[in-house]
């Protein structure tokens, strides 16, 4: 049997540079302390709104696509 493991974006492919750096761009628009790798890493939960309720809790899921 062979075995492929995801990384936790779900695809092969390391996308943990391009996640940060989005969600650094999205607090720097909202005057919020940026956060370091380590610390996204360990603060970050699924499903995404739910990591960004945290820190902007009148964030609405439109806004965030936007």
């Amino acid at each position: 049997m062979k075995n492929i493991i995801f990384d936790w974006s779900g695809v092969i492919k390391d996308a943990f540079n391009s996640h940060h750096w989005v969600v650094n761009r999205i607090f720097r628009k909202y005057e919020i302390r940026e956060l370091s790798a380590e610390e996204l890493k360990v603060s970050w939960e699924e499903p995404y709104m739910i990591f960004f309720k945290k820190y902007l809790p009148k964030l609405d899921i439109e806004e965030i696509q936007s």
